[in-house]
């Protein structure tokens, strides 16, 4: 018979293989979503079109403002995959759009389930085994490590390297030996690489070194320090070159980044305290009552185990002192923490279990001890991780139905005929265009006439609308051109087919005040257009029966969520979607219409 140690060994390497198996599944399930289409903003035109070009093209600052250790790790597995085929990166992009995003995807899949089990022995060394196994689980279905594992960005990869420095420094906590500063090295430099602000990692290999102090002395630990500190800085290289090819790019990039999250508020979040959302985000993030157990862990860190308290919350508290006072914040940013976070949790379990055991210790009961205790981690960490395996889980479901723009697409490929006029919102990648001859390469010509901006009318309306004329329209920023007297314009020149969206719509309504003259756009439009077509993603329907307005999704729009597909109310992925036909001016004609506008 095998001593009681080696089955409760071997039975803790089964759950942590089922915790894993789980977090693969809820990664990989349906992880082909809507290819060759892709309508992650960032996915689309960054990590993977950069991977396809990164030996051959030097990459500007609009592409260091992520840092090139994802597109760099692409790089190389689009080598593998597409030199065989006898093809380039950049060719096999091209003609399998399909091959390239998914490759992309699957290493960040792969990435980001690795640092389950990475999690989980950093847990064990700091904290003991109920804590590391219910932070284990934490991380394998909260809903935002599952949801930015299934996209090919570097959100998910830096989790694993994150998880990396803190086991490295438990390591370092335990024994000082070189083991753990060599891979808290290793893990801020690749973090930093794929995520410049997931560089602060290195705070727990600091607070871990003069932690080592009182027992090894300043000398010895100052040299392991400096060896920290070099391999931090060799692996930043690897993974970000552009420190050395082209620095000044680099810091422009870095510059831009911060203008940008200092840029004054972002349309569509009505929240203003970085600090409040942050909390916000966790509660849906990772949960509601992860978020509670997260906090009272932290408590009882400080209390009990003082010195694993010093090792991670300064990271914590600095990073949210940091991007809590930016003016723009997203939800997804909250991930360099989120480790933290299930770690601190999932001692508040392990303490909850050891006060549990502690009251049954003589008597009749002594001898159900420690299978109550089980129990009951089993039903905390199950209630833990219950909010976020739902919507983990619905949302990884919905996302092998059609997006609502690839059902758009369709539905306008049999109705709008070919070169008339469409407004089309700022919602789709380039590849989304369909062509004359049906090819998905983004150099062909365009099946549509699709508006983008009349110079006359902008030199004509200059005065009136400074802001609308002079802002180029991105995704971030077009609903700050429109206004009203535009649909004159649009029926004036022929564009009168008018595609709206609740990532637009729904921006200008939640923050009207910002972006007035769009608010007042969108009504003119629902007045003055007909509604052909809709498109909804939400199973709720009007109650009064008539198809939303543009501004009255049901679900209220939160870019994280609608992005992520959050909410329990999806059907499918992606926007509400309507259709207006104009009818004023060339748009009376009720057959094609191609637009006349002048260009410059």
């Amino acid at each position: 018979m095998r001593p009681p140690r080696e089955a409760v060994v071997r039975w803790e390497v089964a759950l942590l293989a089922g915790v894993v198996l789980l977090g693969l599944l809820l990664r990989i399930w349906n992880v082909d979503q809507n290819l060759p289409l892709v309508y992650n903003i960032d996915e689309s035109a960054r990590f993977v079109p950069d991977a396809a070009s990164y030996f051959d093209t030097r990459l500007g600052f609009r592409e260091l403002v992520n840092p090139p250790g994802m597109m760099g790790l692409l790089a190389l597995v689009d080598q593998v995959w597409f030199r065989p085929q006898g093809l380039s990166p950049s060719e096999g992009l091209a003609q399998h759009p399909t091959q390239a995003y998914l490759l992309g995807r699957l290493v960040v899949v792969a990435l980001s389930t690795a640092a389950i089990p990475v999690l989980y022995l950093a847990g064990r060394q700091l904290l003991g085994r109920i804590a590391a196994m219910v932070a284990a689980g934490l991380l394998a279905v909260a809903f935002l490590p599952v949801a930015y594992s299934r996209l090919a960005l570097s959100d998910g990869p830096t989790v694993l390297f994150l998880a990396l420095g803190i086991l490295g420094a438990a390591w370092i906590l335990r024994d000082g030996g070189r083991r753990g500063f060599v891979t808290v090295g290793l893990a801020v430099g690749l973090a930093a690489g794929f995520k410049y602000n997931a560089g602060i990692v290195l705070l727990v290999g600091l607070a871990a070194a003069a932690l080592r102090i009182p027992s090894d002395g300043r000398g010895p630990v100052l040299r392991a320090s400096l060896l920290m500190g070099a391999v931090a800085l060799v692996s930043f290289l690897i993974a970000d070159p552009y420190v050395l090819i082209d620095p000044h790019e680099m810091w422009r990039a870095i510059e831009y980044q911060q203008r940008w999250a200092s840029g004054g508020r972002y349309v569509g979040e009505p929240m203003t305290n970085g600090f409040a959302f942050y909390a916000w985000a966790a509660s849906w993030g990772i949960g509601w009552l992860p978020l509670l157990a997260a906090v009272a862990g932290a408590a009882l860190l400080i209390r009990r185990r003082w010195q694993v308290a010093v090792l991670l919350l300064p990271m914590v508290a600095l990073y949210l002192l940091v991007m809590g006072g930016q003016d723009r914040f997203f939800a997804r940013w909250l991930l360099p923490i989120v480790p933290v976070m299930c770690l601190t949790a999932g001692f508040a379990v392990q303490e909850a279990v050891g006060l549990l055991r502690g009251r049954a210790t003589d008597g009749p009961r002594a001898g159900w001890r420690r299978p109550a205790a089980l129990a009951a981690a089993a039903a905390l960490a199950l209630a833990l991780a219950g909010q976020s395996l739902v919507h983990s889980a619905h949302s990884v479901a919905i996302a092998g139905r059609a997006d609502t723009r690839t059902v758009l697409r369709e539905w306008m490929l049999d109705h709008v005929p070919a070169r008339d006029g469409v407004v089309l919102e700022s919602m789709s990648p380039l590849r989304w265009m369909p062509t004359f001859d049906g090819r998905h390469e983004w150099w062909s010509l365009t099946r549509w006439s699709i508006y983008h901006s009349i110079p006359a009318v902008q030199r004509r309306d200059r005065k009136r609308y400074p802001r609308q004329t002079r802002t180029k329209a991105g995704f971030s920023s077009w609903v700050q051109i429109l206004y009203p007297k535009l649909i004159d314009e649009f029926e004036r020149y022929g564009y009168c087919w008018v595609v709206t969206s609740s990532y637009q719509a729904g921006r200008a309504a939640r923050t009207p005040g910002l972006v007035p003259q769009a608010v007042r756009y969108y009504r003119e439009l629902a007045r003055r257009g007909t509604l052909v077509w809709q498109v909804n993603p939400f199973s709720t329907d009007n109650p009064s029966g008539r198809p939303y307005g543009p501004l009255s999704a049901p679900v209220r729009y939160q870019i994280d969520r609608q992005a992520t597909s959050y909410e329990l109310d999806y059907e499918r992925s992606g926007p509400m979607v309507s259709v207006y036909r104009l009818r004023g001016g060339r748009c009376a004609d009720p057959g094609p219409v191609v637009p006349d506008a002048p260009v410059d």
